[in-house]
């Protein structure tokens, strides 16, 4: 056995306040330096679960999959691949399953698990439980994926911003909530116009009316925050 095993039908544990549960994960993938995993009888591996591709994404702009070329197709495995910024990520694929089921390891979640530590018993456990192996490139960067799992500290998601690119982030939202804003006119007046000519409103214009005040809201609520930075400097350099 080594590290980057794929690894069936071994049970993953958390524990918390009410004690140990296992997790449910259909994989796992070895984590323990080779020479650990070859003789050891505790090893570390890392839950495998299923994982969704969304093939109608290609880098931060959303497009149609029938407008996706294939360089958008290549760039967007190729962030599935890396992690992108799930880098606790790591995408394996389907695991050469004969469905077109993908699954991930979870880095940032590790556990023990015993192996049988004698010769025959060991060989016969690595038969029984062992489906696939990491490739020897993907091996590699498994070492700096679990090393970018656990070093990269992180940032605050206001706090960071300098001003210059602050203010661009608030114009870009209000920019958004007024776009917002302008359909929920446009189509609250579509429906005032009917009745105030007597005419029934139908109940899918009602509806688009309800579905782009909500898509305002959800602007303004994303907006919010920004903005909440911007009066705390504002203050903070009122009170200096």
């Amino acid at each position: 056995m080594c590290q980057g095993d794929v690894l069936h039908d071994v049970v993953c544990t958390v524990s918390d306040a009410a004690g140990v549960t296992a997790l449910t994960a259909p994989y796992a993938l070895v984590m323990s330096r080779p020479c650990d995993a070859l003789r050891d009888g505790h090893i570390v591996v890392a839950p495998v679960n299923t994982h969704k591709v969304q093939l109608g994404e290609a880098g931060a702009k959303v497009k149609e999959i029938k407008d996706l070329t294939l360089d958008d197709m290549r760039r967007l495995f190729a962030g599935i691949r890396d992690g992108g910024r799930f880098t606790d990520t790591f995408y394996l694929g389907n695991i050469g399953t004969k469905d077109n089921t993908r699954y991930a390891a979870r880095l940032s979640i590790l556990t023990t698990i015993g192996v049988p530590t004698g010769a025959a018993e060991r060989a016969a456990w690595i038969i029984k439980h062992r489906v696939a192996s990491l490739g020897n490139e993907f091996a590699r960067d498994l070492h700096l994926r679990l090393f970018a799992t656990y070093a990269r500290l992180g940032f605050d998601d206001y706090e960071w911003y300098p001003e210059p690119d602050l203010e661009v982030m608030i114009t870009a939202g209000q920019r958004e909530v007024a776009a917002c804003q302008q359909l929920v006119t446009d189509a609250s007046f579509a429906v005032q116009k009917l009745e105030a000519v007597g005419t029934s409103v139908a109940p899918k214009m009602r509806e688009e009316v309800t579905k782009k005040q909500a898509d305002q809201a959800r602007a303004e609520a994303a907006l919010a925050p920004f903005l909440a930075e911007q009066q705390r400097r504002a203050g903070a350099q009122t009170s200096e």
